[in-house]
């Protein structure tokens, strides 16, 4: 993020603007409350995967898609029945692809029910603060919080070695740059202009490229549940922009 870091601010000075980093205090105060909330939802997260199948914890975590458009009910900002449908849909398809025995709560379910808590108020504070600061300053204070917490709770709980971190180099950067650094900065500047409650959903694709991914890459064969699950998935997408598409029609009528 730093070489972005300076050609924004190095653009703006050319330019005659103010420098993006003009209002630190909530730079600073934005940034530790979203860094903590994602420290917080990938650690609960990546515990909750000691114990819990993979395909049962990305459902229970991918709960936020529920979680968001309540929150925004009691908010007083309710969601459409265009994108309660496709939410539906989604939980529906989410279930189909990753859910293969029966539903409980253990321990560890809970826990991934926490992280979904977790990225619920990450969604939320993403939808509060990204109007007011720049979009990759206010990002990179978020993952500075979240690596100095990691590293503070790597050396109590664990015992790193850098030879354990050389060796696994490749999924360490592929995590920190292309999953960290890159999807999280896209996801915030998205949400500079867009409703929670339907960025939960589009969140949730994830699950469905993971299967597409594993399905063209590494040539594993698709199932018809889980055909039937990413079907239901890409639905739900089309569903929740039916409001857009619907205004869109009004406001060509009008013009």
């Amino acid at each position: 993020m730093i070489p972005c870091l300076a050609f924004i601010a190095a653009r703006a000075r050319a330019e005659g603007r103010p420098s993006p980093a003009a209002d630190r205090p909530l730079l600073l105060k934005a940034g530790i409350i979203t860094g903590t909330a994602l420290f917080l939802s990938i650690n609960f997260q990546q515990i909750g995967l000691l114990t819990v199948p993979a395909g049962k914890a990305v459902f229970i975590c991918a709960l936020y898609m529920l979680m968001v458009p309540a929150v925004n009910f009691f908010r007083g900002r309710p969601a459409g029945i265009w994108l309660w449908l496709g939410i539906a849909a989604a939980v529906a398809g989410m279930y189909l692809l990753c859910m293969e025995d029966s539903f409980s709560f253990s321990k560890g379910e809970l826990i991934c029910l926490a992280s979904a808590a977790g990225y619920t108020f990450h969604i939320m504070c993403l939808d509060h603060y990204t109007p007011r600061l720049d979009v990759f300053f206010f990002t990179t204070v978020q993952f500075a919080v979240v690596a100095v917490l990691s590293a503070v709770m790597m050396f109590l709980f664990e015992n790193p070695s850098l030879s354990g971190i050389i060796s696994g180099w490749a999924p360490v950067c592929y995590s920190g740059i292309i999953s960290g650094s890159v999807a999280y900065s896209l996801q915030a500047l998205g949400q500079k202009n867009f409703d929670p409650s339907a960025a939960a959903l589009l969140l949730s694709m994830e699950t469905v490229y993971g299967t597409l991914g594993a399905w063209l890459i590494l040539g594993e064969r698709m199932t018809p549940r889980e055909v039937t699950g990413c079907l239901l998935m890409f639905g739900a997408v089309f569903l929740s922009q039916m409001p857009c598409s619907v205004r869109t029609r009004k406001a060509a009528v009008r013009g």
